[in-house]
Order: C-alpha cells, then sequence, then structure tokens
C-alpha cells in the first residue's frame, strides 16, 4: 500500500473547506484529519478521522502518535458586527498562536498552509495586486488580518503558506445572498459601486483544487494570489448575469447594508501574481466567468 500524506483540516465543514476535504480525498493521496467544531456532512467526512473540538482549545498533542505532515487552516472564530468579529479575531490570533507554537515543539517538520483573502490588500484602483502589494485591509479583512498575524510573521520562517483567493462562487457564497436573492427580491440584477471596480473571479473546485495544487508544488515561506479566469469590470460581470437572467440592472443605495459588505461589494481588486509558471500549472475547470456563472446557475436551479 502507497504511503498516503497524512493532513489535518482546520475549518474543514466551511465553504471553502468542506470542498478542500472533497478535492483531497478524490485525489487518494491523503489521510484527512477534520478538526469538527458543530455538525458535519457526515456522507462528505465519511472517510476522514473526525475530531471534535474547537479552535480555542483544540491539542494537537493527540495527534502526536499519527503526526499530520500538513495543516490546511480555513478556520475563523464567528463574531457579528465590528466590534463582534474584533474580539473573535483576538480570540483567533491567540488561538492560532498557541497551535503553532505546539505544532513546531510537538512535530516540526509539519507544515501549515493558511486561507486568507483579497481583501487584506485593499482598494487598488486599476492597479494590479501582487503577493508583494503592501496590506491594506478592507471590510471583513480588517479584523480577520489581526487572527492572520501569527501566520504571517510565520512565513519567514518556511513553514508556513498563505493564499488569497478572490470571490469565490459557489453554493451558499456572497453570489447566491447578493445576487440570486437579491435579485429574486428587487426582480433586478443589484448594482454595488461604480461598476468601474475591478474583480476576480474562481470557481469553488478550482478554488479548492488550486488550494491542493500550490501545497503541492509550490514553496513555503510564500503568500500567493489564487484567481481562476482574467478580472473583469463590475459592470462587465453584470452585463453577463443581466443577459442570462433576463433581468435590467439597477443600482442598490448601499447604505442598507452592513459598511463591511458595502464596503466588500464596491472594492475594486485586480489580482496578478509574481509566480505565473504555478499558477499556469493547474488546468482550471472553470475557466472563464461564463463558465463559472452557468455552472453555480445550473447548480442553483436558476433558469438561464
Amino acid at each position: 500500500m502507497s504511503h498516503k500524506t497524512h493532513v489535518l483540516v482546520l475549518g474543514g465543514t466551511g465553504f471553502i473547506g468542506t470542498a478542500l476535504v472533497k478535492e483531497l480525498l478524490a485525489s487518494q493521496e491523503y489521510r484527512v484529519s477534520v478538526l469538527v467544531n458543530k455538525s458535519a456532512p457526515y456522507r462528505t467526512f465519511e472517510d476522514c478521522n473526525l475530531i471534535p473540538g474547537q479552535l480555542e482549545t483544540f491539542d494537537l498533542s493527540g495527534l502526536k502518535h499519527d503526526p499530520p505532515e500538513l495543516i490546511f487552516h480555513l478556520a475563523r472564530i464567528a463574531g457579528r458586527s465590528d466590534s463582534g468579529r474584533n474580539k473573535s479575531a483576538q480570540r483567533g490570533k491567540k488561538a492560532n498562536q498557541r497551535l503553532l507554537m505546539q505544532a513546531q515543539e510537538l512535530f516540526p517538520s509539519c507544515k501549515w498552509l493558511y486561507v486568507s483573502g483579497s481583501l487584506m490588500y485593499g482598494n487598488h484602483g486599476d492597479e494590479t495586486v501582487f503577493e508583494s502589494t503592501a496590506h491594506n485591509p478592507i471590510a471583513y479583512a480588517k479584523e480577520y488580518s489581526i487572527a492572520e498575524q501569527p501566520f504571517v510573521q510565520g512565513l519567514s520562517e518556511g513553514r508556513v503558506m498563505m493564499v488569497h483567493p478572490p470571490w469565490i462562487v459557489g453554493r451558499a457564497s456572497w453570489f447566491k445572498y447578493f445576487y440570486l436573492h437579491q435579485s429574486e427580491l428587487k426582480n433586478c440584477i443589484p448594482k454595488y459601486g461604480s461598476g468601474k471596480e475591478w474583480m476576480n473571479l474562481i470557481h469553488l473546485k478550482d478554488c479548492a483544487g488550486m488550494i491542493r495544487h500550490y501545497a503541492e508544488n509550490a514553496a513555503f515561506g510564500n503568500a500567493y494570489n489564487l484567481f481562476g479566469p482574467e478580472a473583469i469590470t463590475a459592470d462587465a460581470f453584470l452585463e453577463k448575469l443581466s443577459t442570462r437572467l433576463s433581468l435590467p440592472i439597477k443600482e442598490f443605495d448601499l447604505a442598507e447594508l452592513e459598511p463591511a459588505s458595502a464596503e466588500a461589494l464596491s472594492s475594486s481588486i485586480r489580482l496578478g501574481t509574481l509566480y505565473p509558471e504555478i499558477k499556469s500549472s493547474y488546468s482550471l475547470k472553470y475557466s472563464s466567468v461564463d463558465n463559472i456563472l452557468e455552472d453555480v446557475l445550473l447548480t442553483e436551479n436558476v433558469h438561464i
């Protein structure tokens, strides 16, 4: 029997985490352990080692007899409102510091892949954002960046990799709530911002696939921007959606949204990468915005 790499997934029952677990299992190259806080879709996780627990109190010593070679970290402590997210982020920072130190002591050869996001870069207008671009977090990332600090600091040690995906399109995503749900309520496609903002999209399955691809092929000690098709403007995205749903585009009053949501939806972040050879060596399952929209709309049973 060939060796299978033992990996631990923190946040494996979440939006991206569930897709990543499916990706890892489908490859048949990994033994997957998943930290489970609450309920889990057990059919998806039936071939995993499920570990009940919470990020704040999880003790890695329970794995010392079967240490993971790689830990995927996609977990965040939930919080509502700016102040609630800030408190949760401070708790997350302490938990992450403790876990990094404990892993270094128990299994020093173990590496970490931390999943961040492109909102960490902040608004950049028409400028292309590379991995070397300074962070200026906006919206939800203002708080998330606090919890990520131990991993940003850990990059220099060579045992951490961070990835920054853009807008991820899939079931139960921002796309469903802010576009599909709103279009049903208002019988139009909502326009957030001026329409000149740049945005990158990636299908959820490609996001999971790229996370695995980078874990297997990219050097640790670096951060990487993950994205699918080239960036498009919000206006171009809305026109595609309007055509598919046969609905008009109308401006949405951002004052109706929570400030963090309004800031995220009106942001302009155009991703590029300093590592094109790594990106190009991954074959996208959904290589255009049209491919992404077609699949997700069909999955959501939306008439197109």
